[in-house]
């Protein structure tokens, strides 16, 4: 669906209810499209809730108010990086990580994959990393390891971190990947 950056409204999920539907979003994308199993899932209402959600900051874009895809961003500075993004990014496993960030669970409704509404959601996240003059250096995202995904990371400055490995983890095949920020190079 090709749909006009300005089309799309980008915004902090602040409401139990704008939860619940990013979750609803996840539990369709993840578990009912794509098989993958969901932990603490919320089989019966169908929501897809994750550890790591409430130490994160969780966006949503949507497009004429129908919700088009959900990411959670965790920054070194304001909340943990979570275990999972550690470990398959070669991260230390404690201690603080300020300049550090983190995507996590995006979710992307079929309607809006490939277009501009997760482009403008991805982008909007990075400017708020940089907000608050926080000294972003590096964000770092655990993709999936499907063409289309890797290629929109590397549309929007990913790389998968050298040496290029793949893991295997509870959402099936991913790889790790890394976007320098703000000339940190």
């Amino acid at each position: 669906m090709n749909i006009p950056s300005g089309d799309v409204r980008v915004s902090i999920v602040t409401t139990e209810a704008e939860y619940e539907e990013c979750c609803a979003l996840r539990y369709r994308v993840y578990v009912e499209e794509q098989g993958r199993p969901s932990a603490r899932g919320d089989h019966a209402r169908k929501l897809d809730f994750s550890a790591d959600d409430a130490s994160g900051t969780i966006f949503c874009a949507r497009v004429a108010g129908a919700l088009a895809g959900t990411v959670r961003v965790h920054h070194g500075a304001v909340t943990d990086i979570p275990a999972f993004v550690r470990r398959m990014c070669g991260l230390p496993p404690e201690g603080a990580l300020p300049y550090v960030a983190a995507f996590g669970r995006l979710a992307v409704d079929g309607r809006y994959r490939g277009g501009q509404a997760i482009v403008a959601l991805l982008r909007e996240c990075m400017a708020w990393l940089d907000a608050d003059g926080r000294d972003t250096r590096q964000l770092f995202i655990v993709a999936l390891d499907l063409p289309g995904v890797l290629k929109m990371y590397g549309m929007l400055g990913f790389r998968a971190i050298e040496p290029v490995t793949r893991h295997l983890s509870e959402i099936g095949p991913v790889v790790p990947m890394m976007r320098t920020l703000r000339g940190h190079a």
